[in-house]
């Protein structure tokens, strides 16, 4: 059995309550349909790494992993500061993908990652891949339906950016499984690891 696996950090609720004040505020912003379809809130997070399809074997050795690496890092603070859509500010006649909260860059967030996917992809655990990317902490509030989205004026799409200023403390790592659901993606939590280095 393969399970779509990715390990991501939780968000507070009251960060997610201003997060979905957010959605709300945008979706007023157009004047007919709004074309987005919006993240609920209990599924709002920033994704550390991607794994893709995991065996039950793998699963087994990425919760090892994850927890290893947690036990190696110290809680750490983040902050979302912009509003956007992403992954770039659209050009006439395109549609963005996405709408994104995104956080100023962090030095801990980056160092955890690579720890985590060095981890996950040693010897032992070989056919366990790297994300590869650069790590840009944002959330994803919502993928534009791009159709509907090109149905509007130009004139009359919305500038949605906005600054925030939204501080939260990281004090885990979460191993998750997407599971895809005609109503969208549903998240289990596998594992939860606390970030416990002993400074």
């Amino acid at each position: 059995m393969l399970h779509r696996i990715f390990i991501a950090i939780d968000l507070p609720d009251r960060v997610k309550k201003e997060l979905i004040r957010e959605q709300d505020r945008i979706t007023r912003m157009f004047s007919s349909k709004c074309p987005v379809s919006w993240t609920r809130k209990e599924n709002l997070h920033i994704t550390v790494s991607f794994l893709g399809s995991v065996s039950n074997d793998e699963l087994m050795e990425v919760l090892r992993a994850t927890q290893e690496t947690a036990n190696r890092h110290s809680a750490f603070d983040l902050s979302l500061n912009k509003i956007s859509y992403g992954p770039h500010e659209p050009l006439p006649n395109q549609a963005p993908r996405m709408i994104w909260a995104l956080g100023g860059k962090s030095s801990e967030l980056a160092t955890l990652r690579d720890d985590l996917e060095n981890t996950i992809s040693s010897e032992k655990r070989a056919n366990l891949l790297k994300e590869g990317r650069t790590l840009t902490p944002h959330i994803t509030l919502g993928r534009v339906m791009a159709w509907e989205f090109k149905t509007i004026d130009l004139e009359e799409q919305p500038d949605i950016s906005r600054n925030v200023s939204l501080d939260f403390g990281v004090s885990a790592i979460n191993v998750m499984e997407s599971e895809l659901k005609r109503t969208g993606a549903r998240y289990n939590l596998l594992g939860s690891f606390p970030l416990s280095k002993n400074d």
